[in-house]
């Protein structure tokens, strides 16, 4: 009940502050594309950026339960031990159509302490003003762990409000479908979707693209050593 809460009241403020941002400052790009840069490296409006980059970094936290339901064998229990905390890149190019709109798609790489995903979305970008703006992304991914599972691809979906143009507040919802095996007095194959909302901040613009290297970096060291010391036979 506190985790649904918590979401409905942050859809309620990304709503309120979208509302509250366009009306206060939605006067403030103006609509000429006569002075318009070519590419930025950081997400920008017209007439600063026609083409930019989105680097955006997430850091999540699990609002909901895991609703894919347990099953039971003798001496078999399969149930969700999900860990709380997601953290997630995308990375894409995406292109102003005019001084309000910007489309464009980006490469998702997510991951938890249970599992990885991967995957790719298409994004839509409304500036409210040169400052802030509201995302909507959509599209595939899939998940995979240790646990001997095979995972389809599903779906993911994001929607972020920016008051200022490097953090948001992001509410994202993953759909992933699984296929797990285990053996009891014969071969059991469970099947299901797991339906899973996460709620946090997006780090977007410089910092979005700092900490998403750094990140990547961290955890492909980490990577590298253990690999290294597998092959070492550490």
């Amino acid at each position: 009940m506190r985790k649904s809460i918590v979401f409905i009241l942050t859809i309620v403020g990304v709503g309120v502050g979208a509302v509250w941002s366009d009306a206060a400052f939605g006067s403030d790009i103006e609509d000429t594309t006569s002075e318009c840069r070519g590419t930025c490296f950081w997400a920008a409006p017209r007439p600063e950026c026609a083409m930019f980059f989105a680097t955006d970094l997430h850091v999540m936290y699990l609002l909901s339960d895991p609703t894919y339901p347990t099953y039971e064998w003798p001496g078999v229990i399969a149930e969700s031990d999900r860990d709380p905390i997601f953290a997630a890149v995308d990375f894409g190019p995406m292109f102003n159509l005019n001084h309000r709109s910007a489309l464009g798609v980006t490469a998702h790489f997510g991951a938890d302490p249970d599992q990885w995903r991967l995957g790719i979305k298409g994004r839509y970008k409304h500036w409210l003003d040169r400052h802030s703006n509201i995302d909507f992304g959509a599209g595939i991914v899939a998940a995979k762990n240790e646990s001997g599972g095979k995972f389809p691809a599903g779906a993911t979906f994001s929607l972020s409000f920016a008051p200022v143009n490097w953090i948001a507040v992001t509410v994202m919802h993953e759909r992933l479908h699984f296929e797990r095996h285990f053996v009891t007095s014969g071969p059991v194959t469970v099947t299901g979707t797991e339906r899973l909302w996460y709620g946090g901040i997006t780090l977007s613009s410089k910092p979005g693209g700092i900490g998403a290297v750094t990140a990547g970096a961290i955890i492909g060291g980490i990577g590298l050593i253990v690999g290294l010391g597998l092959s070492a036979g550490l």
